[in-house]
């Protein structure tokens, strides 16, 4: 339901403003961030009352959706602010850089995380194609 009103919404937006106006972009990441929060909100709360795993962290799938949290929490007010004073807004860009630095940082931590549960679960250390006979 909201994937589809968010899809009307930027179809809207593109068919009614210019096609060089670069304002209609930055009216859509506001709601854009609106939706991931609300998602990622609702996945978590989701992974908390029926989790798959003894501990939530442990999975991959929570650290990326943490990093999607950090980054839409994070530069959501810079992006509607950008919307009403881009020139101000400019200022406080350094919000979404590190925003950014976190988000790579939970994402390579998921990457890590995943790496070492396929390392447990697959016992064999040979590679076959390394193999000497």
């Amino acid at each position: 339901g909201i994937s589809t009103l968010f899809v009307t919404y930027i179809a809207l937006l593109f068919f009614l403003a210019n096609a060089n106006s670069y304002r209609t972009i930055r009216t859509i990441s506001p709601v854009e961030s609106i939706i991931v929060l609300i998602f990622c909100i609702l996945f978590l709360f989701e992974q908390l009352n029926k989790p798959e795993e003894l501990f939530v962290y442990s999975s991959p799938g929570f650290w990326i959706i943490l990093a999607f949290l950090v980054y839409t929490s994070g530069t959501l007010f810079l992006y509607i602010y950008s919307i009403i004073d881009f020139d101000e807004a400019k200022k406080w860009w350094v919000i979404n850089n590190v925003c950014n630095i976190i988000t790579n940082c939970l994402i390579a931590l998921a990457f890590l995380i995943n790496y070492r549960n396929f390392k447990s679960s697959n016992p064999s250390n040979k590679i076959p194609q390394f193999d000497s006979k």
